[in-house]
């Protein structure tokens, strides 16, 4: 959840300057995160996670009383320095000459990721996998790229997590898994696992069964045919599937930060 809540902010409050800050109730985030009893225990989870990311220096809260406290975004290292746009440092970099420094590497999430209900689809191990993913694949623009065990050592990730990560990527169609030989020209090449981010998934819902992917339809496990029932049944649903009161509750936060980048846009 914390995960989840920690991007939800960066969403909200990570364009233009006035958007770095945010005084929405926590009860606003329990529902856009899709939590349980979002009114009082839902409420009491995002409190707890909010005052453990001004202990990480993550987020500044101004207490306001009788109303919610204002929300203050900090760089995402834990500096306590005060959040920039991280596709500044980018645009500032003179390509040919210069190299961005590795601390002002960023990746993107689409706003679909929220507004189609992805952020309530992905369980936690997944979504941490597609934001590794991102990175290694540069925002998914290369395409079959092997990581190496120091690569995986870096974000310090457990195999559990790796596999069951993947696994759930692969079955949704937003990552492609291809063995590939993998090795320097003079030295012998072994059979690697190599992804590719299929970003363009992402911009639709999870349900979504049209133009399935191979890996997704591999990765269903088969079923038996079920015997004739004499009453018709209600459709159900997994649990991680996202309701249609987290997807509206995305897209209604999304109305909000367009209408706010309009007036921003507006001349006075």
């Amino acid at each position: 959840m914390r995960t989840r809540l920690y991007l939800a902010l960066l969403w909200t409050m990570g364009g233009g300057d006035e958007r770095h800050m945010v005084n929405w109730p926590a009860r606003t985030f329990a529902e856009l995160l899709d939590l349980k009893d979002p009114h009082r225990l839902g409420e009491r989870r995002v409190r707890e996670a909010f005052r453990l990311f001004e202990r990480l220096e993550l987020l500044t809260i101004n207490a306001q009383p009788g109303r919610p406290s204002i929300l203050r975004l900090q760089r995402e290292d834990g500096s306590g320095e005060t959040y920039t746009n991280p596709g500044d440092e980018s645009r500032s970099v003179d390509w040919i000459f210069e190299r961005l420094p590795p601390e002002h590497y960023f990746v993107e999430l689409p706003s679909t990721f929220w507004t189609q209900g992805w952020h309530v689809a992905l369980d936690g191990p997944a979504l941490a996998m597609l934001l590794v993913l991102l990175r290694i694949t540069n925002n998914g623009m290369k395409k079959g790229e092997f990581v190496s065990p120091r690569q995986r050592a870096r974000y310090r990730l457990s195999d559990d997590t790796w596999s069951r990560g993947v696994s759930q990527l692969q079955a949704y169609g937003i990552v492609t898994v291809k063995k590939k030989p993998v090795g320097e020209v003079w030295d012998f090449k072994r059979l690697r696992n190599t992804f590719t981010v299929e970003r363009e998934r992402l911009d639709r819902s999870p349900l979504t069964d049209e133009e399935e992917s191979p890996a997704r339809a591999k990765a269903r496990p088969r079923s038996r045919p079920k015997p004739k029932a004499k009453r018709a049944t209600r459709p159900t649903t997994r649990d991680t599937n996202p309701t249609p009161d987290a997807s509206a509750k995305a897209r209604e936060v999304y109305k909000r930060l367009a209408a706010a980048s309009a007036r921003r846009r507006t001349p006075r």
